[in-house]
């Protein structure tokens, strides 16, 4: 930051009483006023960064809008590899060189990790491309998961533990409607479990990213639902379960994305059940009404154990 005329004068002063010697005081002035090009910077690569890979996927898609259909299944396999490498590659090149890419930080490791996560997107597109429809689905979710994994491992980081944990889901579901024709059970199961092996992984510390805590408890969350699809009525019940689960496990922990995972399957669950206990002879209005009376009671519960826990 650039110092001001104040600044710049209590820091003679403190020269002045000998509190600083005046090389010290020299190099804080150039510390501080030189920070600001270098963080200029830093962002401005950052941001060409991000315009880049915006750019391939969006020239991706409008090849694949404008001359998709015409071009030969080889040549999208081919293309749609390409532009996978090309991201990882120019990771790897901005970390500088392979034994970098686990040591880069700040804006270099965030471009770094939106690389490797396109890397894992264009990746699984292409083997979706080259294997036939009756293969089933499974092929490309499992390459989108083990390139959005390996970049995770090479560089840990908020996008890549995002593409790990939405490659699980894709996983899950096309599992579920390979092997198992969308059974509701099944599916339910598999969304629980993928989403609960994440949550269990961030809170033993195996991964370090809370973003894949959050990711994996919408998963659950979106597990406990999934009967609510077909109409089943047990899914308030799977939510509810799920939900005093993590409340539970936000008294342990104390973790804040626990308890917001919590109430929002209260939220969720709550008014399912009544809906479904009265016939649906509640409103619209009412639901909601029901929901914030939740919310509130929630909050209460919640700013009161806080203050007894601060005492």
């Amino acid at each position: 930051m650039k110092l001001t005329e104040q600044q710049r004068a209590a820091l003679q002063e403190l020269v002045g009483r000998g509190v600083l010697g005046q090389d010290q005081a020299d190099a804080v002035r150039a510390a501080l006023d030189s920070g600001p090009t270098r963080s200029r910077r830093g962002v401005l690569w950052e941001v060409l960064g991000y315009l880049g890979g915006v750019l391939v996927l969006s020239g991706a898609l409008l090849l694949a809008g404008q001359t998709w259909a015409e071009l030969p299944e080889p040549a999208r396999v081919l293309i749609l590899t390409a532009v996978a490498v090309l991201p990882a590659g120019v990771g790897v090149f901005i970390a500088g060189g392979p034994g970098r890419v686990r040591s880069s930080r700040g804006h270099r490791a965030r471009v770094i990790t939106v690389l490797f996560a396109l890397t894992a997107v264009a990746g699984a597109a292409a083997v979706g491309t080259a294997v036939p429809e009756p293969v089933g689905e499974w092929p490309w979710a499992v390459t989108g998961l083990v390139l959005a994994v390996v970049g995770y491992l090479a560089l840990p980081a908020a996008f890549t533990a995002f593409a790990s944990c939405a490659f699980t889901a894709a996983l899950v579901l096309a599992a579920a409607s390979d092997c198992f024709s969308w059974s509701v059970p099944v599916t339910t199961g598999l969304l629980l479990g993928a989403g609960l092996l994440w949550t269990v992984l961030v809170l033993t510390g195996v991964v370090a990213q809370r973003t894949a805590l959050a990711c994996g408890l919408a998963i659950a969350l979106t597990g406990a639902q999934w009967p609510a699809s077909e109409s089943w009525p047990w899914a308030y019940g799977s939510t509810f379960v799920l939900a005093l689960l993590l409340l539970a496990a936000f008294l342990r922990s104390r973790d804040p994305v626990l308890l917001a995972a919590g109430v929002i399957g209260v939220v969720i669950a709550v008014p399912e059940a009544v809906w479904d206990w009265t016939g649906g002879a509640l409103s619209a209005p009412l639901i909601v009404l029901l929901a914030g009376v939740v919310l509130l009671v929630a909050g209460g519960v919640g700013l009161g154990w806080r203050r007894r826990t601060a005492r």
